[in-house]
């Protein structure tokens, strides 16, 4: 009878351990929900509106050039009306020989990959506009300004890789929906396919997190170099954060 009673205790603190593991993994999806359902959709518009004039204040005071995508932007990639070759090449961000050519800096990008795909924007594979440090100019000295003003050019084509990737998961997911009979859209099958839009959003998010943690780091790396302070790349990336968070809030409101 004790043995059959530390089994059962040893398999009761399995289950505990996993439900505790489980909760602190998805727990920044548990804030998002719990936001999403006690903020209204112009609250969410408030917030996402403060965090851009946030963003401006950090541009004006690091005295970057690069001048950011609009919503109408965010909203055309995310809606599946705008590519993200057309949004990067609206904003300046291609090269001269990429934009003639019709090539994105990150080939492919605008693919949503399934949970567990490796696809995602990649920092590697960006190429800097016209005039950056790293354009390929010889016997130059590294510019800091430069290269900052070419790490958020960077930023922002990541961003827009990103935006059209979630975008092609929700038409894809909406197609699955309205293709589905009558008698097939059931609530069950409402909640499998809303689970698999959050297992590829979560798998593309960590994705691009790695991404772009490893882009700021690789310019610290070149500022630390130099001797520059890089306090601004800690800066990069709370604001990539807090930027990345109040956007789910304001999408899901919009779209929920």
């Amino acid at each position: 009878m004790k043995r059959k009673k530390r089994i059962w205790l040893w398999l009761l603190l399995i289950v505990l351990a996993a439900i505790a593991a489980a909760v602190i993994w998805q727990w920044k999806n548990i804030r998002t929900v719990h936001d999403v359902l006690t903020t209204d959709p112009q609250t969410a518009s408030q917030n996402l509106s403060a965090q851009s004039d946030k963003e401006q204040a950090l541009l004006e005071q690091y005295k970057i050039t690069v001048t950011p995508p609009t919503m109408k932007q965010r909203t055309d990639l995310l809606e599946g009306r705008a590519s993200a070759e057309e949004i990067k090449q609206a904003m300046g961000l291609l090269s001269d020989e990429s934009a003639a050519s019709g090539q994105t800096p990150s080939s492919g990008s605008d693919q949503a990959p399934s949970a567990g795909n490796d696809q995602t924007p990649s920092a590697g594979n960006e190429q800097a506009a016209p005039g950056s440090a790293s354009d390929g100019t010889p016997g130059e000295p590294a510019d800091p300004q430069a290269l900052l003003d070419e790490c958020v050019r960077s930023l922002y084509a990541m961003e827009a890789d990103l935006l059209a990737q979630l975008g092609t998961i929700r038409q894809s997911a909406l197609d699955e929906w309205v293709a589905l009979e009558p008698d097939e859209r059931t609530g069950a099958r409402k909640v499998s396919i809303i689970t698999d839009i959050m297992e590829q959003c979560d798998s593309l998010e960590a994705l691009a997190d790695a991404d772009v943690r490893a882009l700021l780091d690789s310019y610290r790396a070149k500022f630390e170099a130099l001797n520059e302070p890089a306090e601004v790349f800690d800066e990069l990336w709370e604001y990539y954060e807090e930027e990345k968070h109040a956007s789910k809030i304001y999408f899901l409101s919009q779209y929920a």
